[in-house]
């Protein structure tokens, strides 16, 4: 009993066969709510042969519309999916194949040639919906995507001409770059291009002003380069500790000096004062 009432009230309902009454409206002593087979529900319960339910093929109705028949597999309906409309659903799936639709498959990555194998799946294409196919397909042109940093504008075609083909800015722009301007290679940050352009003459103005780098780049050495001292012979004794240093007046006192005979002589007698 209760499989059957879930059956009732909670699978046809979902499946659209069947309308659910008011609750509350209904007399205490009643089993639920009351159910009202909807046209849908009706069509599946049409007494039909069996032979003739397997067999209806599916069809265009006219230029847009195709009609799903019963012999249709579901995985067939399911991968047309993204490019049609539901169109009704009273006794006949219908779809509907319109040129936004197609359009909309195209911009999400389906190819023509995929949306036409899918639809001709379930029933052969009318010439009107192939001729929309081959025009959606066709291609009038490319663009390429480059990564850019940003865009400068340039008034002066002069100025453009100049950091575009200067050595000291040749590589910070792209080339070719569209008219008015120059689009920035990747990259190519605010400072290094601001001072570039400057070396040239140019101003680069940010919000309205002037843009001032915050880094500054060293120069480079010309000429010989110095050969650093610090391991030389007066570096070392430079950096000798003051206990170490002899001073020019500091001599050793001997203990005894020696006389050109080869005897020693005390300098002081022990015991005396």
């Amino acid at each position: 009993m209760e499989l059957a009432r879930r059956i009732a009230l909670e699978s046809l309902h979902s499946l659209g066969m069947v309308d659910l009454g008011d609750a509350e409206g209904d007399e205490p002593g009643a089993m639920g709510p009351t159910l009202r087979i909807t046209p849908r529900g009706r069509a599946y319960l049409a007494d039909a042969p069996e032979s003739r339910r397997g067999s209806e093929p599916s069809r265009f109705l006219d230029n847009q519309a195709i009609r799903i028949g019963r012999g249709a597999k579901v995985g067939s309906v399911v991968a047309i999916a993204p490019f049609v409309e539901i169109g009704g659903v009273s006794g006949a799936l219908d779809l509907h194949i319109t040129p936004q639709t197609v359009s909309h498959a195209l911009s999400a990555g389906f190819e023509a040639d995929v949306i036409r194998a899918r639809l001709e799946q379930l029933a052969p294409l009318p010439d009107p919906i192939s001729r929309l196919l081959t025009q959606a397909s066709a291609v009038i042109g490319r663009g390429e995507f480059v990564a850019t940093f940003g865009f400068i504008w340039v008034d002066d075609p002069e100025v453009r001409e100049l950091l575009s083909t200067r050595r000291q800015t040749a590589d910070l722009f792209i080339d070719p770059s569209p008219p008015g301007g120059l689009l920035i290679a990747p990259g190519v940050d605010l400072d290094r291009l601001a001072r570039r352009c400057r070396s040239l003459g140019v101003e680069i103005l940010v919000d309205g002003a002037v843009y001032r780098t915050r880094t500054v780049t060293p120069g480079r050495a010309s000429g010989t380069r110095r050969t650093d001292s610090s391991g030389t012979l007066p570096a070392l004794r430079s950096t000798r500790s003051p206990n170490s240093t002899r001073t020019p007046n500091s001599t050793r006192t001997p203990n005894s000096t020696r006389t050109p005979n080869g005897t020693r002589t005390p300098l002081y007698k022990r015991g005396s004062e």
